[in-house]
């Protein structure tokens, strides 16, 4: 039977549970990779964060794991979905291979070959496979791309500026997160400090960084 057809075949409240659990437990893991190690280091932030703010972080992922099991599960067939799967896997082995060659970071690659791999595997395989994908799926996808999105964040100066009304001038300050009510701000010129500050102290918002044209 399909994964999405024993979903469907649960009683409602199950259902319910099921996805808000999954929502919660994908929007810590990626909190956590996020904040919790390099380049930030800052797992003291954690706790600011309300259950919105962690379901939110987790939809873009949700999104995702649910746009790509509906994919896989169409595809795969019970009578070829392992043989599938398994050349999809190894071509994912690949390429991923020939990306860090390409000076594309280990955490990158990662990124992209966990969930997918997960996806694969909890859709083509049966058993206690399918319980591990799960876990892969919710925990250490997420958890990695938190890792990824961090580096990246700060790699490419994607955040946006924000000019706060006491500024001084040695500060580059960076909209790094929305926690509760207050925004999480990072030093770009000292990325170990990072402040909280209310809504009321922020003058505006500059959507590209200074260093982007």
């Amino acid at each position: 039977m399909y994964i999405l057809e024993e979903f469907k075949s649960s009683p409602l409240a199950e259902k319910i549970t099921a996805i808000s659990t999954a929502i919660i437990i994908v929007g810590i893991s990626y909190k956590f990779g996020y904040y919790k190690f390099t380049p930030l280091t800052s797992g003291w932030v954690l706790p600011f964060f309300n259950l919105f703010d962690i379901a939110f972080s987790a939809s873009k992922l949700i999104g995702i794991y649910i746009s790509g099991l509906l994919i896989l599960d169409k595809s795969f067939t019970s009578e070829n979905g392992k043989q599938e799967s398994q050349k999809i896997i190894f071509l994912i082995i690949i390429v991923c291979i020939v990306c860090y060659f390409l000076d594309t970071t280990v955490i990158d690659i990662l990124s992209i070959a966990v969930p997918i791999i997960s996806a694969i595997l909890l859709v083509g395989f049966d058993g206690i496979t399918k319980y591990i994908a799960l876990a892969l799926l919710i925990f250490i996808s997420p958890f990695v791309n938190g890792l990824a999105d961090i580096k990246n964040d700060l790699k490419y100066d994607a955040l946006p500026t924000v000019v706060l009304k006491e500024t001084k001038p040695i500060e580059d300050w960076r909209l790094l997160d929305k926690a509760n009510e207050k925004i999480l701000l990072i030093n770009f010129r000292k990325k170990e400090e990072i402040k909280i500050v209310e809504f009321g102290e922020i003058e505006k918002i500059i959507n590209k960084s200074p260093n982007q044209s």
